[in-house]
């Protein structure tokens, strides 16, 4: 990569949602782990995490009750318990609670947060034709509410005639092989240690958690929303938000999509029945981002074959290297194929270590744990070392 420096190039931090100093998140999982086990990567404060399935973990650091490492942010029990001083809540995907608790739970987490005078950041579609009345309420009150609709607003509204198409940065794509298996935790671990080493990092990706991040955009390709792209027309979508992220001219650009590259067992006629478009929307991010390199998330119950030509689809499509193999610290179950993803208990490390010996023999690529720092750090060493100009 170039040599370290930013003159004439100032940074775009935090414009876009400089209204959001103090936040609580509802609920935890997989998509919002994130910004609690990475909460240095924002420029607010993360002052909680509401559970009301486990109340009994009110108080005791999020870390140490999800993921056995300290966060330094307190599980919360209710809505109650958050403190004055929050001005937002961070809204999940409440589905789950939902059905658990037999009742609309992203109604009842908006409702509070109107009430007691929160701005809204939802993952989850929150249009106001469905929720009119706190809508309005909200706008009253003079409060945020920014739910996946808004970005697809803001990239329709850009003025692609000050865009520059043709990207000079290196690109590189995160990609994987099934859904919710770390492809985010990669990016933005990649992305913090590239920034202790100067890099300015732009990123891109579907997560809405990419809005937030300094020089992020996020692309939208969530079927709930009814202004909804289809895949068709997404790549001219991701083009412009690709050429938004360049605007800001960063030494490189991370993409990190969503779901695999290609759908598991493809050939097997007992295969489970997937939409047909199951891993079309990876691929137009693909084709959009147009990598220079890639690294491959993948699980640990993946079969060496597919993981092969997952890789071999990557390089095929986008001209591209995979130059690296990331995975968890934990053991994947058997649904991991499916949308939503459960994880078993954590690796020991003589168990990390003989994966990554057994991977990095039949691939002949280096792999890293995600989820250990200093793997972390290697993995950024290993990108500088590619893209390294003498």
């Amino acid at each position: 990569m170039p040599e370290v420096s930013r003159e004439n190039n100032p940074t775009v931090k935090g414009q876009a949602f400089s209204w959001m100093k103090r936040v609580v998140v509802y609920p935890y999982d997989r998509k919002t782990h994130p910004i609690l086990a990475f909460s240095d990567a924002f420029d607010f404060r993360v002052d909680g995490v509401v559970d009301p399935i486990h109340p009994s973990a009110h108080g005791k650091d999020a870390g140490m009750v999800y993921d056995q490492e300290l966060f330094n942010i307190p599980v919360l029990a209710e809505f109650s318990d958050i403190p004055d001083n929050v001005d937002t809540l961070i809204i999940g995907n409440t589905e789950d609670i939902s059905i658990g608790k037999r009742e609309d739970a992203l109604l009842e987490a908006l409702t509070w947060a109107v009430a007691n005078g929160k701005n809204v950041f939802s993952f989850c579609p929150a249009e106001p034709y469905i929720y009119g009345n706190l809508y309005e309420l909200a706008r009253q009150k003079n409060l945020v509410w920014y739910s996946p609709s808004n970005f697809l607003s803001t990239t329709w509204n850009t003025n692609t005639q000050e865009l520059e198409q043709d990207i000079d940065s290196p690109v590189i794509g995160i990609f994987g092989t099934s859904y919710n298996q770390g492809k985010l935790l990669t990016q933005l671990a990649l992305r913090k240690w590239l920034g202790k080493e100067g890099y300015e990092v732009g990123c891109i990706g579907t997560n809405p958690i990419h809005a937030l991040l300094e020089e992020g955009n996020c692309v939208v390709q969530d079927k709930r929303i009814p202004q909804y792209i289809s895949v068709g027309e997404q790549i001219s979508y991701l083009r412009v938000s690709m050429a938004e992220v360049f605007r800001r001219r960063p030494h490189l650009i991370l993409a990190s999509s969503h779901g695999g590259i290609i759908p598991p067992n493809l050939y097997n006629l007992n295969t489970p029945n997937y939409p047909d478009d199951y891993t079309l929307p990876a691929l137009a991010f693909l084709m959009a981002c147009r990598p220079d390199a890639m690294i491959l998330t993948i699980n640990t119950i993946d079969d060496e074959d597919y993981i092969q030509r997952s890789m071999t689809t990557l390089e095929t499509i986008s001209g591209g290297t995979v130059i690296a193999l990331t995975f968890a610290d934990k053991l994947v179950q058997k649904d991991a194929y499916s949308y939503k993803q459960r994880w078993g208990r954590r690796l020991r490390p003589e168990e990390i270590s003989r994966l990554r010996e057994r991977y990095a023999s039949k691939f002949d690529l280096p792999i890293f744990c995600f989820d250990v720092p200093e793997q972390q750090e290697q993995l950024a060493q290993h990108v500088i070392e590619v893209f390294s100009i003498d």
